[in-house]
């Protein structure tokens, strides 16, 4: 015995278009069919296995697929961010570092972890302010005032998007988007 439920998904895409996807979730109840668990957890390991990043790519090809990664796959975003990490370490470089954090708070968010995602929004804008980064540094004010407005606190995530905004219209950000489609959410 099964129930079908099909769950309408709303995916922010390609910047400015919105995409509805249906998601057909079958769920096996398996209080009435135990021997199916076994089945279904070999099932979901083998499709968890991750192809293997090679030690010579970069590191800022591993943020883009972070970052292209964060929507669809919590898990695989999380594994290259720990690799980032670790690459980061034996190869500093602070504006990755702000990158990264950044974009691990971003992953944060969007699995509703608001105290993990502020510590590395404060942390990527600390080192951002430090070594004089723009754009991380906007960031930063954006995914905490997104994280405010989650959380309620409405005026402060106003003036944080706001902050951000004035930075990324200074030096002519490609992610402007992203701070005015907040700015209209809150």
């Amino acid at each position: 015995m099964s129930c079908r439920l099909v769950l309408p998904l709303i995916i922010l895409k390609d910047q400015m278009r919105l995409r509805y996807l249906s998601l057909s979730v079958t769920v096996a109840l398996l209080v009435v069919w135990p021997q199916h668990a076994f089945a279904f957890n070999v099932l979901n390991e083998k499709q968890q296995t991750h192809e293997q990043i090679p030690p010579e790519e970069d590191i800022e090809t591993l943020l883009d697929r972070i970052g292209q990664t964060t929507w669809q796959d919590f898990a695989e975003a999380e594994r290259l961010a720990d690799i980032a990490f670790a690459r980061l370490s034996q190869k500093p470089n602070q504006n990755l570092r702000a990158q990264l954090l950044n974009l691990t708070a971003y992953r944060k968010v969007l699995s509703l972890q608001f105290s993990l995602a502020i510590k590395d929004v404060l942390e990527s804008r600390r080192i951002a302010v430090e070594i004089e980064n723009l754009e991380q540094e906007a960031v930063s004010y954006r995914l905490e005032g997104v994280i405010l407005n989650d959380l309620g606190d409405y005026s402060e995530s106003l003036s944080l998007l706001f902050k951000a905004l004035k930075i990324q219209q200074e030096i002519s950000s490609d992610e402007i988007y992203w701070t005015y489609n907040y700015i209209g959410r809150a």
